[in-house]
């Protein structure tokens, strides 16, 4: 729809001095992600085109799972929900939501 906002969850790690530490999901995983989706969040399947874009990405750095997540939020012009402070820093998006657990 025109206006909507359009989201996106990418990650369920946060960024420690220690490293990342995992998210404990205290629910089946399929349980937790219909009732997200029940909730409005979008599952947005990746398309070859996502691919070929991520490939492109010349000015982010080089992990693949987060070049499919920016390139994934770009073709789509969804808002990138994240704790991968990478991501949040980089200059492109005009608009994300910092996930920190």
């Amino acid at each position: 729809m025109k206006g909507e906002t359009k989201t996106i969850y990418t990650k369920f790690f946060t960024g420690s001095a220690g490293g990342k530490q995992r998210f404990i999901l205290r629910t089946e995983l399929d349980v937790w992600r219909f009732d997200l989706l029940q909730n409005g969040l979008l599952g947005i399947p990746l398309q070859g085109s996502t691919v070929i874009r991520a490939g492109q990405l010349r000015s982010f750095h080089g992990d693949p799972a987060d070049r499919m997540i920016v390139a994934t939020a770009i073709d789509n012009s969804a808002t990138p929900i994240t704790a991968d402070e990478k991501i949040l820093s980089w200059g492109r998006f005009h608009q994300k939501i910092g996930a920190r657990v």
